[in-house]
């Protein structure tokens, strides 16, 4: 079923991008969800940001140039608002000789990465909501929670109880 897939795949791509594997999460999502990043711009554009971002990270700063000059150079023709600063934040990552006690060193951190898988799984929701199937912000957050705390259970080695949306409503217990 459709569902399942994207469950699957959102375990998949989500552990790719916690673990700083940008390039894959995108020939995965390219794979299963052919056309969606093309049509979720933002999403792609976040997707090479971080790509690029990994590589600094790793000091692959020829690589990086390579890839700033080659894939991110598209999006600067056109940047402007946040896309605009965010560019820049990623590219000032090149001139620390210490990335994380940088200014934009926020752009290192695993809660980055996590809002970036976060964004390509709301974009997967998105795109498999039925057409003409009406889905609610509080439904599409109740389920990207669940997804997220499967996730989390999953980065602590299956470790814990496992969520439950309906014994959380059922008993009112906190999240």
């Amino acid at each position: 079923s459709t569902q399942s897939r994207s469950s699957a795949a959102s375990d998949v791509y989500k552990r790719q991008i916690l673990s700083g594997e940008i390039s894959s999460a995108i020939e995965l999502t390219h794979k299963l969800y052919d056309g969606l990043l093309n049509k979720e711009k933002n999403v792609y554009f976040l997707l090479h940001c971080q790509q690029f971002v990994e590589l600094v990270k790793q000091q692959r700063t020829e690589e990086a140039l390579a890839f700033a000059q080659k894939v991110l150079s598209v999006y600067w023709e056109n940047a402007s608002g946040f896309n605009d600063l965010y560019l820049k934040d990623c590219c000032a990552l090149l001139c620390y000789s210490d990335p994380e006690i940088s200014p934009v060193n926020y752009l290192l951190k695993i809660s980055h990465r996590e809002t970036i898988a976060d964004k390509l799984n709301e974009a997967i929701i998105r795109r498999d909501v039925q057409p003409g199937a009406r889905s609610s912000k509080l439904e599409m957050l109740m389920k990207h929670l669940t997804a997220l705390r499967e996730t989390i259970r999953q980065e602590n080695g299956n470790k814990g109880e496992i969520f439950s949306l309906t014994k959380i409503l059922n008993h009112g217990d906190e999240l």
